[in-house]
């Protein structure tokens, strides 16, 4: 008897709390968030607790469930753009972006972001690990095994997994990492097509017009043309 009637007590102070906020919605409770339930109040969203509390201000254009896009975030949206909040309320990644990915999508433990400048990360605290500033990012392990392709005005480069500019973005193209020689990537930039090693140093210069898998028509060796012809080049970058 005492157990109900301190339910029902729960249950009218639950019920006299959401009354005096006056909701236009209120979601299932758990179904974004364990404990929590989704309002709607003058066409924004929040977040009310099982007391009735109100955890999120209805402020929120948007809000995704908790989990989706980081493990213990929901992505919201307002005026300003894309951020994250914690299951506490605060905002851990102020609304600012125009875009951002999952986090693992494209790095293990960050999420791509984009804004005004371009396309960065942020790291799973919600900092910004990469500035948005490039056109384009491709996903870390696709062209070298721990670096990612990017894109600017420039041209093409490679930054590692801490974020920095390992191969400044110079070049027209840059092929895969072992597709043509076990440890360099072919390049191609105004002058001509060259190779870049695992390091992202330059070990062939770029100057020829033609490069041909290493290993093609010499166990060791690579086809190269220039204006002069045919000739090749070593596994060590030299003409022989």
């Amino acid at each position: 008897m005492k157990n109900l009637l301190l339910i029902l007590s729960l249950l009218l102070l639950t019920i006299s709390t959401i009354g005096q906020n006056s909701y236009e919605e209120i979601g299932i409770y758990g179904d974004y968030h364990p404990g929590l339930a989704l309002v709607m109040k003058n066409g924004l969203y929040g977040f009310i607790n099982t007391s009735g509390k109100e955890i999120v201000q209805p402020k929120y254009k948007r809000i995704e469930k908790f989990g989706e896009n980081h493990p213990y975030w929901a992505l919201v949206m307002n005026d300003e753009g894309l951020g994250f909040i914690n299951s506490s309320g605060k905002e851990i990644v102020q609304p600012k972006y125009k875009r951002i990915e999952k986090f693992g999508e494209n790095h293990p433990a960050w999420a791509l972001v984009m804004n005004d400048e371009g396309l960065g990360f942020i790291n799973s605290s919600g900092k910004e690990i990469v500035q948005p500033k490039y056109k384009r990012i491709e996903k870390f392990g696709e062209n070298h095994p721990a670096w990612a392709l990017v894109m600017n005005d420039e041209g093409l480069g490679f930054i590692n997994s801490s974020g920095k500019e390992i191969v400044q973005p110079k070049y027209k193209r840059i092929e895969k990492f072992g597709k043509n020689h076990p440890d360099w990537a072919l390049v191609m930039d105004d002058e001509g097509l060259g190779f870049i090693n695992s390091s992202g140093k330059e070990i062939v210069q770029p100057k020829y017009k033609r490069i041909e898998k290493f290993g093609k028509n010499h166990p060791d060796w690579a086809i190269v043309m220039n204006d002069e012809g045919l000739g090749f080049i070593n596994s060590s970058g030299k003409e022989i």
